[in-house]
């Protein structure tokens, strides 16, 4: 992983630093503690706690409430001072376990101290199988391309109402066959049809006659509709691309943000669908933890 250290950080409490009281395990580890401080866009310190690290190698976790000040505003960032006067910049956030209270996220650094846990620490096989977890995914996505990726796509259900197609090549689309001389409600009409042939299991129906109402009039609801189907017949980088359009429309539709996560998910890149739920997370939270809750169920 270069020099990319994975950084485990449990934080105990989202109090100030002086205030925080550690596990007894950690009183004679002193460089394997750290602290974790939350800055606004302007720099001024929000919150901090106290943390350790927890493998050399990289994998950062922090508790919930304290990731959760860091999302309040995209303008917020998240320090690591570790106990050498090193400090390191928050890196990929990609598990937010709200049960156990553990998040884990990147810093690059490296020749750090890891914490040695005590036999009664009863977080410790939970944060030792996540970096297992992560560090296995991280060395197949480095062997992967993109056509390996959507070949391999895990084995997660999308609900269907008919039969899906066997085909899951991209769709070229032939040019529309639209009259020059358009009627005002005639992209509605395209639309009401797609929805037509959707309800009937029609997909490439439904998917022609999306696409012929988006040329007429561009909307981020039609355009989720539409990458829903390419979903919907495993077709994720078609859904990719059309969701990227649906971003040029609204780029803050928070059903957008959802399904661009469920689109990375399903074709194998659950770095990118955590970054989608990071992303989801400043706008809505809600709908971010229906995507989390997807994404490690």
């Amino acid at each position: 992983m270069s020099s990319l250290v994975i950084f485990l950080v449990f934080l105990l409490f989202v109090v100030s630093a002086a205030d925080a009281k550690d596990p007894d395990f950690l009183l004679k580890q002193k460089k394997s503690v750290v602290e974790i401080v939350i800055n606004d866009r302007q720099g001024n310190v929000i919150v901090s706690g106290s943390g350790f690290i927890a493998d050399r190698d990289g994998i950062i976790a922090t508790n919930c409430k304290l990731i959760v000040k860091w999302l309040d505003d995209v303008g917020n960032s998240l320090v690591v001072k570790t106990e050498d006067g090193g400090s390191y910049e928050i890196g990929k956030l990609f598990v937010f376990n709200r049960k156990q209270d553990i998040a884990l996220f990147e810093i690059k650094a490296g020749g750090l101290t890891e914490v040695k846990y005590s036999s009664d620490y009863s977080h410790a096989d939970y944060i030792r199988k996540q970096i297992a977890i992560y560090k296995k995914s991280a060395k197949a996505a480095k062997r992967e391309t993109a056509p390996e990726l959507q070949a391999s796509v895990p084995d997660v259900s999308v609900p269907t109402l008919k039969p899906l197609p066997e085909s899951s090549k991209a769709i070229i689309e032939k040019p529309a066959d639209i009259p020059k001389h358009k009627k005002p409600d005639e992209a509605e009409e395209y639309f009401k049809r797609g929805l037509a042939y959707y309800k009937s299991g029609k997909y490439q129906e439904a998917i022609d006659a999306y696409r012929k109402a988006l040329r007429l009039k561009p909307d981020a609801s039609i355009y989720n509709k539409l990458a829903t189907l390419h979903i919907i017949m495993n077709e994720y980088f078609e859904a990719l691309d059309v969701l990227k359009q649906a971003l040029d429309v609204d780029p803050y539709n928070p059903i957008t943000r959802f399904n661009i996560g469920m689109a990375y998910f399903l074709s194998g890149n659950r770095e990118a669908a955590m970054e989608e739920y990071i992303l989801l997370n400043k706008i809505d939270r809600d709908r971010a933890e229906n995507l989390f809750e997807m994404l490690y169920r």
